[in-house]
């Protein structure tokens, strides 16, 4: 959950800049074969290794891996960033920038909702940055 949390705006923004060859699970299911799926960490099948797949962009700006945490991704970004949690965290996260989690949640959101949505934010707020500044500092401004 904290992984695709942490990965979904830096994937979608990938997405939306067509910096992906397939971004979801039933294309990529579609185009390769398992064993390619396999080798690019589907989160659908066994795992075979380290993933070597996509990665978000790295730099003075961009994605920051925790060193006290195993590396990420540890599976295709498709599969983590679309679990339910995952989504329902997004869509949280949307309410809470209204101020409408409560109303969303139907009272009191779970400790894991305010965790998602707070790890998720700050994941937000990194693409954002990366986005914005010059390549010549680290970001992905050309």
């Amino acid at each position: 959950m904290i992984e695709g949390a942490r990965l979904a705006s830096w994937f979608m923004a990938s997405a939306r800049r067509d910096d992906l060859a397939i971004a979801d699970c039933d294309t990529c299911m579609e185009k390769q074969d398992a064993i390619t799926r396999q080798a690019l960490g589907c989160g659908y099948l066994p795992r075979v290794g380290e993933y070597r797949g996509w990665q978000p962009p790295a730099g003075k700006v961009g994605f920051r891996q925790n060193p006290k945490l195993p590396v990420i991704p540890s599976v295709c970004p498709g599969y983590s960033t679309k679990l339910p949690v995952v989504w329902e965290i997004m869509r949280g996260y949307r309410h809470w920038k209204q101020g409408e989690l409560q109303s969303f949640c139907g009272g009191m959101p779970s400790e894991a909702m305010l965790m998602g949505i707070e790890i998720f934010d700050s994941e937000v707020n990194a693409e954002q940055s990366w986005e914005m500044t010059p390549e010549s500092e680290g970001g992905g401004r050309k």
